[in-house]
């Protein structure tokens, strides 16, 4: 059960294991990462706006293997990208002024 404080907390972050696309084998772990460090997991999804991202990336002890990041404006998408080198762009979706990038 999530408690109020991780529900709006702006930290939140879903980290997601994908390893096998089952229910039973797939975690959601809300984490206020501008407080918690967050497990390591292959596969996150972080959907953060541009501050956060920086901020989050900066305190990462290991990145993941495949990283979908999202949350922040098209113009800012050459800029979060980077922040979680060594992964590398793999692909980019934009809809409207939204955009969402792909890293591996």
């Amino acid at each position: 059960m999530l408690r109020s404080r991780e529900l709006y907390s702006p930290g939140l972050f879903a980290w997601l294991s994908w390893r096998r696309l089952h229910p039973a084998r797939s975690l959601l772990l809300p984490i206020d990462l501008l407080e918690d460090q967050a497990p390591w997991a292959p596969t996150v999804i972080a959907n953060l706006t541009p501050v956060l991202h920086r901020e989050v990336s900066a305190r990462l002890q290991r990145p993941p293997e495949r990283l979908l990041a999202a949350g922040f404006l098209a113009r800012h998408a050459d800029d979060v990208a980077p922040l979680y080198a060594p992964l590398s762009e793999a692909d980019r979706a934009v809809e409207g002024e939204w955009a969402a990038v792909s890293l591996a």
